[in-house]
């Protein structure tokens, strides 16, 4: 979906051929779900088919049943996958949720390629596409019904926006501001990891390092679009909720982590006696594992009243820094010891087969879906998770390799660009890490979805540094 303008090196851009390409990566990107003869399904899923509806007749003003729209998850991407579900010329069917996400990272990485090769993109752009469909998990998450693709390709949007803006048509623009609004709020993580990089590259943009030399602009333009994620947010939860809040009706996610760790389960035990705090009531029946506080049948979240809920949802921050006050080497520790345990994972997946997907819930999710999903590998166990997990490690690993390689003869060149795509990447996996390991545990998910940005980077400093072989 390439633009008519002239490219980098004054050839014209040929559309039709980067329609063709662009769709050819879509099909690449979908052969998880078509292999499997289904979309793939996370145990989550289910909480987002199931609200979107609700959410949308709640935002119109029409009368709903309160357990229609109240979600653990994110409304955003619930509303979104809605209106997917229901296209006027397919119905209440599942694929054109797989089909918008596999086509807007086809898209996505058709922009990144085209950045760094500037002629002849379709054939490195093609390569780019097999060799990441079929040795990372990209086209896994492309493939499965849960925002987690729409992170990485909000961390290229930063990188499109901010580096690239230059060469992109206003319609382009348009669109990776839309889908980085879309991916902002599809995922707490996703909006944590974005504040971030527009903090870091803040700092370098002040710093005048040289990647950020006239970026300021487009650092401006990414930071408009996580405030006016914050401001749908916020919107959003007040016309749904009575108040407007970030939080929404979710879990403390937080709070979990804290008394997982330990160091918080200690502070409390010590100090609820001198503390009004909702969470005090429980003090003597407080979890060691962080799921145990919202998920099970008679959770402390499950069984907490509206109000108690909101309290606990606030006494998460006080927590946290009460915590760090009594105990920081310890918490400290354990978070960092999260971290590192999430920076060297490369799985599972968990495309297994959920019990809560009986033939009752997939016909209320998507009507005329139950027997096909009976049909799928997914629904057999038959999804050959370990053999791609197994592929994608030895992927990354090598990938590491050859990227730490080529930056530093990037470096050396000064290539403001491939800096710029480097530091963006490098510091959304990084990041990403914190965040999974911080706020909600070291579960191999959070970070396996981000993986594939580093064989990515790889393949696109080979590109530049064969581009400039070229040259010479």
């Amino acid at each position: 979906m390439p633009s008519r303008s002239v490219s980098q090196d004054g050839g014209r851009r040929r559309p039709v051929a980067g329609v063709v390409a662009v769709l050819c990566g879509t099909v690449v990107l979908l052969w998880p779900a078509v292999w499997n003869g289904f979309p793939l399904l996370f145990a989550d899923s289910y909480e987002y088919l199931y609200t979107g509806w609700g959410v949308w007749r709640r935002l119109l003003g029409e009368p709903v049943a309160e357990g229609a729209y109240l979600s653990n998850r994110s409304e955003m991407y619930a509303a979104g996958i809605y209106l997917l579900e229901r296209l006027p010329s397919w119905g209440s069917l599942l694929w054109p949720v797989v089909a918008v996400q596999a086509a807007l990272t086809a898209w996505v990485l058709w922009l990144a390629v085209r950045s760094v090769r500037g002629r002849r993109t379709v054939p490195v752009y093609l390569a780019v596409v097999v060799l990441l469909g079929m040795l990372t998990g990209v086209a896994w998450f492309a493939s499965d019904i849960m925002p987690d693709i729409l992170g990485p390709l909000l961390y290229l949007c930063v990188y499109l926006l901010v580096f690239t803006r230059e060469e992109l048509d206003g319609w382009e623009v348009a669109g990776l501001a839309a889908i980085a609004w879309w991916a902002t709020g599809s995922h707490t993580s996703h909006l944590l990891v974005a504040a971030g990089l527009c903090g870091l590259l803040g700092v370098l943009w002040l710093a005048r390092w040289r990647p950020m030399r006239g970026r300021g602009g487009g650092l401006l333009g990414v930071a408009g679009l996580v405030l006016l994620t914050m401001a749908t947010q916020m919107a959003m939860h007040k016309r749904l909720y009575g108040r407007a809040s970030l939080a929404g009706a979710a879990p403390p996610f937080l709070m979990a982590r804290l008394l997982g760790d330990g160091p918080a389960r200690t502070y409390l035990q010590q100090h609820c006696a001198t503390l009004d705090w909702t969470i005090c009531a429980h003090v003597k029946e407080l979890p060691s594992v962080d799921w145990q506080l919202m998920w099970t049948e008679h959770s402390i979240w499950k069984t907490a009243t509206p109000e108690q809920r909101l309290q606990l949802q606030r006494e998460q921050v006080p927590l946290a820094v009460a915590t760090l006050r009594a105990y920081p080497l310890q918490q400290m520790g354990r978070t960092g010891s999260n971290v590192v345990q999430l920076l060297t994972t490369t799985g599972p997946w968990d495309f297994l087969a959920y019990p809560v997907f009986t033939p009752e819930a997939v016909k209320f999710m998507a009507p005329g879906s139950a027997a096909a999903y009976a049909r799928s590998r997914q629904a057999h166990q038959g999804m050959p998770q370990e053999l791609f997990r197994a592929v994608q490690a030895w992927t990354v690993a090598a990938a590491a390799l050859v990227a730490a390689w080529l930056l530093w003869r990037t470096w050396r060149r000064s290539e403001a660009r491939l800096l710029g795509l480097a530091c963006v990447l490098l510091s959304a996996v990084a990041a990403n890490a914190f965040v999974g390991g911080a706020f909600s545990g070291p579960y191999a998910r959070y970070q396996v979805r981000v993986l594939w940005l580093v064989p990515l980077l790889a393949g696109l400093l080979a590109v530049a540094e064969r581009r400039e072989a070229q040259r010479e």
